[in-house]
């Protein structure tokens, strides 16, 4: 294939205290504990929408955004890193075999970046990846400490609200001659949808839509009398379909009325009917499962 050049969320995640487990443990169950960490990988990393490019030693190369980039490859890409530490904890201990004070972790790193991506082979990977960002989320995961993740700040940046960070770090990556300010993201928030983040950093002035909001309380009022109402609002990502929805809802009296709210999320996309799994969840207060 042509080279093609694309905007590529790149992690790397790496075994820690790699060279303790080689000396504590036979050739065979290092060879078997690695499978394991590979098979989880491959499941955690296709399962959020990437591609695990490489396999390397006792690490993994992944990518997010290519072939097919998706608006969200950022935050699936750091999700599939806190899954995948979360994951390599049950690796161990290995049926019949006694390890104690032996665990599994990780330490990651993610970037993002452009990409020169070629085809690959079994030396270089899946594809062959050239770019800054692997050089990075590489000397990222390399800083990193046992079951830490660290993300860049210019990549963390724009997806803060969804996570979860216990601070920032100012880094002097090898090879680097300025120094990199990267968050210790540490899990999820309840953040799921891209209204929520703007709630969570800050909703700017509603103005306009009085027309559309006028049309909606009116029509809300009738149901009393003439039944139930259905409204379909159309328009492209990012013009305010749902802020004039949380308008609206704000407007109402609802004393005697409850609200439940349904999304079609990204990354649930999966799963059939799940706006209607969640309001069944709302409705009979059910946890997931």
């Amino acid at each position: 294939m042509a080279i093609h050049r694309c905007h590529t969320t790149i992690l790397f995640a790496d075994l820690s205290s790699s060279t303790r487990i080689g000396e504590s443990l036979d050739p065979e169950l290092v060879a078997e504990v690695l499978g394991r960490l590979r098979k989880v990988a491959e499941a955690v990393i296709s399962n959020h929408g990437g591609i695990v490019n490489q396999f390397y030693g006792d690490g993994v190369l992944a990518a997010f955004g290519f072939p097919n980039p998706q608006e969200d490859d950022v935050v699936q890409a750091i999700s599939a890193a806190l899954e995948l530490h979360e994951a390599a904890k049950s690796i161990l201990p290995l049926p019949g075999i006694e390890l104690p004070g032996m665990d599994i972790q990780l330490h990651s790193g993610i970037h993002s970046g452009i990409v020169a991506v070629q085809e690959g082979d079994h030396i270089q990977g899946r594809y062959k990846l050239t770019g800054d960002a692997l050089n990075t989320a590489a000397r990222l995961s390399d800083s990193a400490n046992p079951n830490e993740l660290l993300v860049s700040a210019p990549t963390f940046e724009g997806v803060k609200p969804y996570f979860v960070s216990s601070g920032v770090k100012t880094l002097q990556l090898k090879g680097k001659e300025q120094p990199l300010q990267a968050y210790n993201v540490v899990k999820r928030s309840s953040v799921r949808t891209r209204y929520g983040a703007s709630v969570r950093r800050g909703l700017s002035s509603f103005v306009g839509r009085k027309s559309e909001l006028y049309t909606l309380q009116q029509d809300f009022n009738s149901i009393g009398d003439k039944g139930a109402r259905y409204f379909e609002f159309c328009g492209d990502p990012g013009v305010g379909k749902t802020r004039l929805c949380e308008e609206f809802i704000a407007s109402l009296d609802l004393a005697d009325q409850q609200v439940y709210k349904a999304y079609c999320v990204d990354s649930e996309g999966d799963k059939p009917l799940h706006p209607f799994i969640q309001i069944m969840r709302s409705v009979f207060e059910l946890e997931p499962g």
